[in-house]
């Protein structure tokens, strides 16, 4: 595990504020249709392997793969460290229970979840594959980018990077409606980016992933006990 002691400082040279704009965009747009995009798109050459080679297209792990890789690639500032020692534990503490509380009420008091699990394969994929590739994209590639695209003092103040993460974390959930616009549309994708902005938050507070990643795993452990 890094060293959580000390914050590494990307070369601002490798990756102008335009460039960063850019790959925000491209990064953006993508997100949209990443996950299933790369299962459709290998769906078929891995159907060769039979129903292994169809649950391991549609698992995630290409997916997770290749956000890793972009990851790595754009490098990171504070990649996979452990939170700051000068996290504000109170604040992050709150804001987890107070988020815990809301969707815990949300999953046993609403139909905002729809039950998918199925198996064993679907919980590994719903409860740890997917929290993880979702946090490395949102909260790793996308909040990065947004920090290096708007570097100044005065626009990182106003918490950008956790409202752009936030907004493609919530439209990236709109493929669950076919992005059709109808009301479950709607209240998914202003669920979703609330919660973008509390796991966005964890990660400035923290500059670390590992607090959204935990809190995420939570969340949908939890839905899979509704």
């Amino acid at each position: 595990m890094p060293d959580n002691s000390s914050i590494s400082v990307a070369n601002p040279d490798y990756l102008s504020p335009a460039w960063a704009r850019a790959a925000l965009l491209v990064v953006g747009v993508h997100s949209l249709i990443w996950w299933y995009g790369i299962g459709d798109a290998l769906a078929r050459p891995f159907s060769r392997l039979g129903d292994f080679g169809h649950f391991l297209a549609w698992s995630g792990v290409p997916a997770l793969c290749s956000v890793l890789l972009v990851y790595v690639c754009i490098r990171p500032a504070r990649s996979y460290c452990l939170p700051l020692k000068e996290t504000p534990w109170l604040t992050v503490g709150i804001l987890v229970a107070v988020t815990s509380f809301i969707a815990i009420a949300l999953i046993f008091g609403t139909d905002l979840w729809i039950p998918a699990i199925v198996a064993l394969n679907s919980l590994i994929v719903f409860v740890f594959i997917g929290p993880l590739f979702e946090e490395i994209l949102f909260r790793g590639v996308a909040f990065e980018l947004a920090e290096r695209a708007f570097p100044e003092p005065r626009i990182k103040s106003l918490g950008l990077a956790v409202i752009l993460s936030s907004v493609l974390f919530g439209l990236a959930h709109w493929h669950y409606h076919g992005f059709r616009l109808s009301e479950g549309a709607l209240s998914q994708i202003a669920y979703s980016f609330l919660e973008g902005l509390v796991f966005g938050s964890l990660r400035a507070l923290s500059t670390s992933l590992w607090p959204s990643i935990s809190l995420h795993v939570f969340i949908n452990l939890i839905a899979c006990l509704r």
